[in-house]
Parts: structure tokens; C-alpha cells; sequence
């Protein structure tokens, strides 16, 4: 028997309301800790929007449990898998506000989280995104791959740093920021669907600091969960995967693609600075290597010291 309905009485009106939106599929691992993150957080007028896109596992009953238990959770399950992209997209139109926020299904976040990125956003209106700390771990939620603590702030416009910025474990994650959602709408949404590129979401993101900044600070971490064995086999099938696997370099026709969304002088400064890029990723790339062996090393061992 699922237990009685808990009902906000007062969702601190004071507070501009968030929309929440976490599509998953067969997250049924790590979703309790997602949710529960959410839960937690100490802006409390927000909406939660999950889209279950047709799990096979107890995806299902997880969601339909927490949505009895709290009104401020929609559940939703699509009746075949409708791909990421599409469920991405899906949050996004369901949701009812103008701040709008994707959470991942086996990431969880500091309970400070929607009211740090919500100020930033309500003290800066050329702002489009917001986003805290972030602390890469290993699955078992513990083990710190890489801490991301940064002030670094994109002005709209700014479309050649952004293009230089390093995309593992730095620019990507702004895709789990606090967003205005008419940004998010005005987005190339193409980018995301049709490219097939890895790290398609640095495309989408280019796309979005045209039209508004970008401002990542340090504090209200979001703790991003390496889940090798889903993500690594990924990296692979998208376009260019294996290039991208080994080298850390991307195809020409991911370059071509910033190329095609860029305009007037930055177009031209882009073109010029790809080389760059191209041998910056890979030294990065190399870099990051290491970090992830060190971090798989001392999962090991700290297993065999329980044993």
C-alpha cells in the first residue's frame, strides 16, 4: 500500500516558482537519491516533472510512489521510449514556469541548489543560465573524481570562449543549470537531435550564449555521478565516437557545425582558432584520462580493504 498524499500547505509564495524536469529511463539505481535531493531543497516552490520514457524496470512504481506522497510531483510515462533528446524536450513543454531546471536521474544535488541559481538569475537579467559547484563521483556517490569549483562568466555573445572552453567535465554540465526557459525555446534544437555528435549538448549550448550569459560560481555543488559502464559504451555511437574515444578529438564535421551556427566575426574567429582547439582537446583529453584511472584505482582498493 503506497502511503498517503503529503500536502504543501504553503510553497513560500515569496519565492519565484521553478520547473523541474527529469526525464529517465530505467534509472530505477539512483532515482530514490535524485528525487530525495530534490525534495530537499530549500526553495521549495517548484514543480517536479518526470518522464518515465516506457523503463523496463521499477522505474515506474518509484515514480508513482513519490508522486502519491508529494503535489508538487507530476509523473508521466510515455507509452514507447520517444529517445533522450525528444524526453529532454518533452520536461521542458509540460513545464508551467519560467525557470526551468533538467535533473538527471542518478545525479543528486546540495539542498542549496534552486535558491543559489535562482538568485544569480533574479540579480542578473542578461543572464539565460546559472550553475553551482560540481563534484564528479563514482557510483558509489562517494569516491570525488573531479571537483569543479569556478566563477567564470559568459556574456551573450560570447560565442569564441565559449567555443574554447573544454567540454568533459566542464561546459557540458551547464545542460543541468537553472535556465529561463525562453532561452531554452529559442535554442537550435536540431543541434541536439540531429547532429548525432558526442557532446552534441556543447553545440546546443553555443547556441544559447548568442542570445544570453552563461555564469557558473562556485558553492550549491551538483554531484555528478560517472556512471562508466552506461556512459563509456555511449561515447562510442555517436558520430565521430571512436575518434572521440581514443584521441579526444572530434570530427571535422563537428567544427563545421560551430562554424554553422556562428555569425559575422565570430564565424571567422572560430574558423581561425580550430586548430587550437583541436590540439587543446586532446591534451585535456589525456589529462582527464588520468584523472579517471586514478579514480577507478582507488575504488579498487578500497574495495579489497573491506574484503
Amino acid at each position: 500500500m503506497l502511503p498517503a498524499p503529503t500536502t504543501k500547505s504553503d510553497p513560500s509564495p515569496a519565492l519565484r516558482p521553478i520547473s523541474i524536469g527529469m526525464p529517465v529511463y530505467n534509472g530505477q539505481r539512483f532515482l530514490r537519491q535524485a528525487i530525495e535531493s530534490i525534495l530537499a531543497q530549500s526553495h521549495p516552490n517548484f514543480e517536479l516533472i518526470i518522464s518515465d520514457n516506457a523503463s523496463t524496470d521499477q522505474t515506474a512504481e518509484i515514480c508513482a510512489e513519490y508522486a502519491h506522497r508529494d503535489e508538487r510531483i507530476r509523473y508521466v510515462r510515455q507509452e514507447r521510449n520517444i529517445g533522450a533528446a525528444a524526453n529532454f524536450r518533452f520536461v521542458l513543454d509540460a513545464s508551467r514556469h519560467d525557470f526551468f531546471v533538467w535533473a538527471a536521474c542518478d545525479d543528486f544535488r546540495a539542498d542549496s541548489f534552486l535558491l543559489r541559481t535562482s538568485n544569480v538569475l533574479e540579480q542578473d537579467e542578461t543572464l539565460a543560465c546559472a550553475l553551482g559547484s560540481v563534484i564528479f563521483v563514482m557510483d558509489d556517490g562517494e569516491t570525488i573524481v573531479y571537483e569543479l569549483h569556478t566563477n567564470l562568466l559568459y556574456r551573450a555573445g560570447a560565442e569564441c570562449s565559449f567555443f574554447m572552453a573544454r567540454e568533459p567535465y566542464f561546459k557540458c554540465m551547464l545542460m543541468y543549470g537553472l535556465f529561463r526557459k525562453e532561452h531554452l525555446l529559442a535554442a537550435n534544437w536540431p543541434l541536439l537531435t540531429d547532429t548525432g555528435f558526442w557532446w552534441n549538448d556543447a553545440l546546443f549550448l553555443q547556441s544559447i550564449v548568442r542570445q544570453g550569459g552563461l555564469h557558473m560560481f562556485s558553492g550549491a555543488p551538483t554531484m555528478y555521478r560517472v556512471n562508466w559502464r552506461a556512459k563509456v559504451p555511449s561515447v562510442s555511437a555517436g558520430r565521430g565516437g571512436w575518434l572521440l574515444r581514443l584521441t579526444g578529438l572530434h570530427p571535422v564535421s563537428f567544427y563545421l557545425a560551430h562554424l554553422r551556427i556562428s555569425q559575422g566575426a565570430n564565424r571567422v574567429l572560430i574558423a581561425l582558432l580550430a586548430p587550437a582547439k583541436a590540439v587543446k582537446s586532446m591534451l585535456e583529453f589525456y589529462l582527464f584520462a588520468g584523472v579517471k584511472v586514478l579514480a577507478m584505482a582507488r575504488v579498487f582498493f578500497r574495495v579489497r580493504q573491506r574484503r
